[in-house]
């Protein structure tokens, strides 16, 4: 069995750290122009949140913007590399614990900014269902007593006049 050379290095690992300080959100001013049927204009300045939440996809862009070519196949293959050798001195197993911060950090966004409603709920209710495993759960209690009765006996069981006419209105 060949195997292809790994380039893995140190300087991929600090760079992981170096994209997790610079991944925060924003406020961004920026200016609109509003017009009215008299067909005067004026201007108004607004914020917008330019959301900067830490990804694969924009970890790889970080890498290459650096110059260093590498795709989420390899970073899969070097973070499962890490997991399975559990060892701390490890450059695999160092890399995936910061891809592992990388994921944590995200989660953590995702959840404080979409509390507040600064990220869009239903985005980060999908991510974190996707990403990090969250499921939707929905519970139901059901008590029993253990007894079993029909609608027919329920009716014998009605002494009362009033009750008689209490349950033919409600049937």
């Amino acid at each position: 069995m060949v195997w292809r050379p790994t380039k893995i290095c140190e300087e991929y690992i600090t760079m992981i750290d170096e994209y997790l300080l610079d991944c925060k959100d924003e406020w961004v001013k920026f200016k609109k122009w509003y017009t009215d049927w008299l067909k005067s204009s004026w201007e108004s300045f607004e914020y917008k949140l330019d959301v900067n939440l830490p990804t694969y996809v924009w970890l790889l862009k970080y890498y290459r913007s650096k110059w260093f070519k590498i795709n989420k196949d390899t970073l899969n293959e070097w973070k499962n590399k890490g997991k399975e050798l559990k060892d701390s001195e490890d450059i695999f197993a160092r890399f995936s614990v910061s891809l592992q911060e990388l994921f944590e950090l995200q989660e953590e966004m995702l959840l404080n900014w979409a509390i507040s409603g600064k990220y869009n709920p239903i985005i980060s209710k999908m991510l974190l269902n996707v990403n990090h495993g969250y499921k939707e759960v929905e519970k139901k209690e059901i008590e029993h007593s253990g007894e079993i009765k029909d609608t027919w006996s329920l009716i014998g069981a009605l002494t009362s006049k009033r009750d008689q006419v209490v349950w033919k209105f409600l049937k």
